[in-house]
């Protein structure tokens, strides 16, 4: 898989586009996969009496909203699947683009922020970035396993890990650029 992404600074944010470059054979199976199970439904739905669709609806709908929904979206993903980030000192927005259409921006307010490499022996993998939100953690033993200092957010495109550190290196020189932030980051390669 040869992944793609682009990593710019523009003002006091880092942008980050992770493409999914999947293989052209393996994005061929899954169109033609996809292509037969809405025609298997279509075929099941037009060959099923009309007393017997009555008393099916829900199974049907529910096997219609199966095949549609999460395989196309898998379809989608593959073929135009983006992953883009907006980082700045203080906040993470991340939004998956699938071509035809977007998810809702999702945002998490911080006040530092550390990047991972999960498998570090690795040439390639998801970066996880991990904000302190400044929130105290539980003093209670029934709450002790819940840390609600931190949130996690893993990337879903697998990119090579020379590309992880160069994100580190534009997040490392936003942080540096704000006196009262410069601590708050903690990039993977310091491990």
């Amino acid at each position: 898989m040869k992944n793609t992404v682009t990593i710019i600074t523009v003002g006091k944010e880092v942008h980050v586009i992770a493409k999914v470059n999947a293989n052209p054979i393996g994005k061929a199976i899954l169109v033609m996969a996809t292509l037969c199970a809405i025609i298997g439904v279509g075929v099941l739905l037009y060959n099923t009496e009309a007393e017997a669709v009555k008393s099916m609806i829900l199974p049907l709908f529910a096997l219609s909203f199966i095949v549609i929904y999460f395989l196309g979206r898998y379809t989608l993903w593959n073929l135009y699947g983006r992953e883009i980030f907006h980082i700045s000192t203080s906040s993470f927005n991340y939004q998956y683009d699938y071509g035809l259409y977007k998810s809702a921006i999702g945002s998490i307010a911080f006040v530092g922020l550390m990047t991972d490499y999960p498998n570090k022996e690795q040439p390639e993998g998801v970066i996880e970035f991990i904000m302190n939100n400044g929130l105290q953690d539980e003093d209670d033993d029934e709450w002790a396993f819940v840390n609600h200092s931190s949130i996690t957010h893993a990337g879903t495109v697998v990119l090579a890990k020379g590309e992880l550190a160069v994100l580190d290196t534009h997040l490392k020189k936003l942080f540096d650029a704000d006196a009262n932030k410069a601590t708050q980051f903690i990039p993977y390669t310091s491990f």
